[in-house]
């Protein structure tokens, strides 16, 4: 009984004992569960395909509830990404970190992967001496203390790492890097070579060894030991020349510099390996032409560059704009090695900016599974999309390596801006302050393409308000550039033209579209000799250019080179299609959609038959449009303009009235033409009030400057002077001066005032007038004008005259007029000679088809102070025979008869004759630029002349004049006239000169 009682209590003990046993165990195998599972999560975060997502609901977290199932679904949640939720599983136990030391390792470390690295580091700081601080976790912090730039804190926790585990070669490498960035050099340099005696073949840290190198300044030792490495590790060649390239490419200013002077030292000393490094060091460094210039003018043979050096010359031909050279060289790489996938991506890269979309996503798509080249190949998917503008296209790309790689900071930026470039800037902006608070370069190109936006949107103001810091600034070229289209939008030509040259003295040379917009610059300036230079150069870069080459049509219109616009629109006109095709989709079945810069061409022709004068041309040719789309406000303005220019205010304006009611949002253009048509129908107050709202709606509108100061002219007053020379072959000269000032009393009044004097001789007789007088110009309406004249001698205040004339112009077409003077100084000047004195009565009626045709009949009397009536009548009809360019040619045909009551007058007073002549006139206008004018005119005249009791004979005449408009306020007109006049059968010559200065002011 006793033994079985013993016996039974052994067992019970034994197998309590082995109970006991297994629970410890099973702690121990939790506890290094845990230990273990954290490791994997740093695995995890390699291979992890999403950098964030939402958090578990808070009430899932219990489902979690004991520490070894939550950790292994943490560790499942970091291998798919969600850090966010990994961290909501594992933090109800973060409380007790001593008791889960490993979770709250875990912990720490997934906030130093999603971003939370000051909170990770200060929850490090807390942590107590006795927390068990394991190899991965203090690997973590070193790294996040690295990113920090706290490198001796980061140096610190390496070491301890390597305590632990000494054969660590990340820890290793961090060590070596973080020595380097506090500057110790020697001693980093001391612990690499250390570490190397213990594992000589550690790729990491011989590549360590190599940046070393370079930080030290021994490049030429350095790219030796790249050689060196890539000769002993082949099959990580490509590993090693990316760490190279990225290193040379980080090298500050100094740097680059130093690299490239040694390098070139080594050259000329004849070192011909070295050239083979100097080419891709210039390449690294950003010197593409140079590195050109140097690989163009060796001999090597293609075996002597390796496959990767030869894709860097093909990248700076492609970077210099060079795509076909960049094509050959990825060509000559395939042509060996058809694998090669830098190649590959290269020409896919060619491809895209030679417009080829198809081509280059056909090689990327061919190249997506191309191992360590993967993101290389999205990168240029993304780039093929950029350049064929679907930046959304693009955004999915960067979105798609950012899943993979969720630190990938190049792909972040470039997403940034691909969504600005897309339109979204303000959106980006936002994101870029939040995800990439220190990196003040995307911010301003960001900026950038907000400006862009604003001048895009017709808000030139606000793009100069984001602009101008940018600018202040004096680093970003592109800003410069930005700012001064921005000027020029907002009108601010010089301000423009004074940042453009400063710009040309920074030695920047700015870009062919910037050149096509500062010629729009100069020509706002009324300089167009210096905006067709900028034109002719913006061309060279872009020869086809649609406005850069119509913008240098309507400069060469504006300096009247017929020939040369002509010849240019012609060929815009032939090269732009009526219709463009698009690519079909559901919502257009019709592909073929019409090409609007046709329009423009079209209405561009109407105005240059208008501006060369030829206005029954541009009428016929805009009426034949407005045939065809009678709703085209652009048809209805040049028709509008035709009508005003050929003598029709009245059909003008019905015609602007109709724009009025029908115009789009926006269109102004027809607004001065309205302005000056309702001016010259008389409605002034109107015109005005509409050309003072005009120009406060467009201040720095060209034209509305221009109607506001024709106007302004307009209501000047206004001093002329006049001053002729006759004489005739036999003694009889007659000189005259007439001086007149005139004020505008309102609109529709101006009062005149004048000094005449005038003297008439021949070989026997001496006579003259010396009149002073008074007068008042009215306007009543649009059909009828007034003047009102008095006079008198100023030298004894007698021969009181006084002047009435009336005008009626019922429509555009017909008018008439009517004048009776007292005391007429108009008078022959043989009898002039005399003394004779004289009233005048006169009546007229003109019917002016156009300025193509016009009739006119007048029909007067003189009443002579010795008792003589002359009864005159002038029938005349002009037609216009050629306007073309600069020369305009006209016929006038005069039929004129006359009758005189006094047959014993001692001047020439024929009973009764009649004459019948053709002038044929020939105008050209040597320039007409804004306010200046040079017009000469040569009229020849020849006609048959009969008196009674004379035979028929001849008559003829020539004259030439000169109109010079100086500014719009100043003009002069002067002319000679060479006669032939019958007097009683005898054939007298004459000669006339004559001037009329006027002033405006």
């Amino acid at each position: 009984m006793n033994l079985e009682y013993c016996l039974s209590t052994y067992l019970m003990k034994t197998l309590f004992s082995f109970l006991l046993i297994l629970w410890l165990a099973f702690k121990i195998v939790s506890t290094f569960s845990l230990s273990c599972g954290s490791c994997s999560l740093v695995y995890a975060q390699q291979v992890s395909s999403k950098h964030e997502v939402p958090s578990r609901p808070q009430s899932n977290i219990s489902f979690y509830g004991d520490p070894d199932t939550s950790l292994e679904k943490a560790k499942e949640l970091v291998k798919a990404g969600n850090y966010k939720e990994a961290l909501s599983i594992i933090s109800p136990f973060i409380s007790q970190k001593m008791r889960y030391p490993a979770i709250y390792s875990d912990y720490l470390v997934i906030l130093i992967w999603v971003g939370r690295i000051d909170e990770a580091t200060r929850l490090f700081k807390a942590l107590p001496k006795s927390f068990p601080k394991r190899p991965y976790l203090l690997r973590n912090m070193a790294k996040a203390y690295y990113d920090k730039k706290e490198f001796l804190k980061a140096a610190s926790l390496y070491q301890d790492v390597i305590k632990q585990t000494p054969f660590d070669e990340e820890a290793q490498k961090g060590l070596v890097l973080s020595l380097m960035r506090v500057g110790n050099l020697e001693r980093a340099f001391t612990v690499v070579e250390g570490f190397l005696e213990r594992t000589p073949n550690s790729l990491p840290l011989l590549l360590t060894k190599a940046e070393l190198l370079i930080r030290q300044g021994k490049y030429l030792e350095a790219l030796a030991f790249y050689r060196l490495l890539v000769v002993k590790s082949r099959t990580e060649a490509e590993q090693i020349y990316k760490a190279r390239d990225d290193l040379i490419a980080s090298l500050t200013t100094d740097g680059e510099k130093d690299i490239l002077q040694d390098l070139r030292n080594s050259v000329q000393g004849g070192n011909k390996k070295a050239i083979l490094d100097y080419i891709l060091a210039l390449i690294l460094t950003r010197n593409y032409n140079d590195a050109i210039k140097v690989f163009e003018s060796v001999n090597f043979k293609p075996y002597h560059y390796s496959d990767h050096l030869l894709c860097w010359v093909a990248w700076s031909y492609f970077k210099s704009g060079k795509i076909e050279k960049a094509r050959n060289n990825y060509q000559k790489v395939l042509s060996r090695n058809p694998g090669y996938a830098r190649a590959s991506i290269g020409t896919a890269y060619c491809f895209s900016v030679k417009g080829q979309r198809e081509k280059a996503i056909e090689i990327l798509d061919k190249l997506q599974f191309a191992g360590p080249y993967g993101l290389e190949v999205r990168f240029a998917r993304a780039f093929v999309c950029e350049q064929a503008k679907l930046f959304w296209s693009a955004v999915q790309e960067y979105d798609g390596i950012l899943d993979a790689q969720p630190e990938n900071t190049i792909a972040r930026k470039l997403r940034l801006l691909a969504l600005s470039d897309m339109g979204a800037s303000s959106f980006s902006l936002e994101e870029a302050y939040r995800e990439l608070p220190s990196d003040h370069e995307v911010h301003h190109k960001i900026l950038e393409d907000m400006a862009v936006d604003r001048i895009r949107w017709d808000e030139p103001k606000e793009a100069l308000n984001i602009l101008f810091p940018l600018v202040r600034g004096g680093k970003s070229q592109r800003s410069k550039i930005d700012y001064i289209v921005a000027l020029i939008k907002s009108k601010r030509m010089k301000e423009a033209v004074d940042a453009y040259e400063k710009l040309v003295r920074d030695g920047i040379s700015p870009p062919p579209w910037l050149l096509e917009e500062l010629a729009g610059a100069y020509l706002y300036l009324e300089m167009p000799q210096k905006a067709l230079l900028f034109y002719d150069e913006a061309l060279k870069a872009r020869p086809k250019s649609f406005d850069g080459r119509m913008n240098k049509f309507y400069t060469l219109q504006e300096l009247r080179e017929w020939d040369k616009a002509s010849t240019l629109l012609n060929d815009i006109d032939k090269e732009t299609p009526p219709f463009q095709a698009l690519p079909p989709s559901k919502e257009m079945r019709d592909p073929l959609q019409p090409n609007w810069p046709k329009l423009e061409v079209a209405v561009a022709r109407g105005w240059f038959l208008l501006c060369q004068d030829r206005l029954r041309e541009g009428q016929d040719f805009f009426w034949d449009l407005h045939e065809r789309a009678p709703a085209n406000i652009d048809f209805r303005n040049g028709l509008a303009h035709a009508y005003l220019w050929r003598g029709w205010p009245r059909k003008a304006l019905t015609e602007f009235e109709i724009i009025d009611t029908h115009k789009p949002e926006g269109f102004y253009q027809y607004q001065p033409g309205k302005i000056m048509t309702l001016n010259q129908l008389d409605f002034k107050e109107q015109a005005r009030e509409e050309a003072k709202n005009h120009l406060l709606l467009h201040p720095k509108d060209k034209e509305a400057q221009r109607t506001v100061r024709e106007l302004k002219v307009e209501d000047m007053q206004e001093l002329s002077t006049d001053v002729a020379v006759s004489k005739e072959h036999g003694g009889t000269q007659d000189v005259s001066v007439k001086v007149t000032l005139s004020q505008p009393l309102s609109l529709y009044t101006r009062l005149y005032g004048f000094l005449s004097w005038r003297e008439t001789k021949d070989d026997d007789h001496l006579s003259g007038f010396h009149r002073a007088g008074l007068g008042i110009d009215h306007i009543f309406n649009r059909f009828l004008d007034l003047r009102q004249q008095f006079s008198v001698n100023y030298e004894g205040g007698g021969d009181f005259g006084s002047l009435t004339g009336v005008n009626f112009q019922p429509d555009d077409y017909l008018s008439f007029n009517f004048l009776y003077d007292y005391f007429t100084t108009d008078i022959p000047m043989r009898a002039r000679v005399f003394d004779i004195e004289a009233d005048k009565l006169r009546l007229g009626m003109t019917y002016r088809e156009s300025e193509w045709r016009s009739y006119r009949l007048s029909i007067s009397r003189h009443i002579f102070s010795d008792g003589n009536d002359r009864d005159q009548a002038l029938l005349g009809y002009e037609q216009g025979l050629y306007v073309k360019k600069d020369w305009m040619m006209r016929l006038f045909l005069d039929l004129f008869t006359s009758r005189n009551s006094r047959d014993d007058a001692p001047y020439f007073n024929p009973e009764s004759d009649w004459s019948l002549s053709a002038t044929y006139m020939i105008q050209h206008t040597a320039w007409r630029i804004y306010t200046r004018t040079f017009v000469q005119r040569l009229l020849l005249a020849l006609g048959n002349y009969k008196q009674s009791g004379f035979s028929n004979n001849v008559t003829c005449a020539i004259r030439y004049e000169q109109n010079h408009e100086f500014s719009d306020t100043q003009a002069l007109l002067w002319g000679i006239n060479l006669s032939r006049n019958i007097y009683d059968g005898d054939p007298v010559n004459s000669f006339n000169l004559y001037l009329n200065y006027r002033w405006r002011f």
